[in-house]
């Protein structure tokens, strides 16, 4: 019998420290998960603050819709890239009643993007930079 306990508490005694073991090697990689958790939350923490940076852009421009020169070198700048535009009413006769369009600022490139999907920042593919010029765009129908 005296025999069976010492076999049973050395048992016990390996189990143990085994045990211990494992629960200090948990114990260090909790550790290291919690520093790169850290890490991941300042770089996150500093990404959001430059891209709030990036929405200074000079296209950023509230007013910048308001402007009629502005207007006018958009168009300017849509012909000059795409060349002679003809629109005839039975183009405008094609838009939708509701139809608009969304303009999309991408501080990260500062150009404009121009686009009938009114949703294009709630996309996760969407680039860091890019945000609406005005959320509530459909004023402007």
């Amino acid at each position: 019998m005296f025999i069976l306990n010492v076999i049973l508490s050395v048992f016990l005694f390996v189990l143990t420290f085994a045990m211990i073991h494992k629960l200090y090697h948990l114990r260090q990689r909790e550790n290291a998960l919690s520093h790169v958790g850290g890490e991941l939350d300042n770089r996150l923490t500093n990404l959001r603050q430059i891209a709030k940076e990036r929405k200074t852009s000079k296209l950023a421009n509230p007013n910048f819709l308001g402007d009629a020169d502005i207007l006018s070198s958009l168009i300017t700048t849509i012909v000059t890239k795409y060349g002679t535009l003809q629109l005839e009413l039975e183009d405008f006769a094609n838009v939708d009643n509701g139809a608009y369009v969304s303009i999309y600022v991408n501080a990260d490139e500062e150009t404009l993007l121009l686009s009938t999907n009114h949703n294009l920042t709630e996309t996760e593919d969407t680039p860091l930079g890019l945000f609406n010029l005005d959320p509530d765009d459909t004023i402007f129908h």
